[in-house]
């Protein structure tokens, strides 16, 4: 998701296995966690790896740093 130059939200489509769509769709039907559907599960799950990869990556910073 990014944005044009009107602000507005922009959108990609991405293919995922068939396998890999089941999973999700299962998580969320047996989830408490109020995911509403696919895009914001698979949204969040983005998000949510980018934040550990980052995290991974701060350690070595402070490393390559001293």
């Amino acid at each position: 998701m990014y944005s044009n130059n009107e602000g507005k939200r922009m959108y990609d489509t991405i293919k995922l296995p068939h396998s890999l769509i089941e999973s999700v769709e299962k998580a969320i039907s047996e989830s408490k966690m109020g995911y509403r559907n696919r895009s914001e599960f698979i949204i969040e799950a983005v998000r949510e790896k980018i934040r550990s990869i980052a995290l991974e990556e701060q350690p070595h910073k402070k490393e390559v740093e001293a």
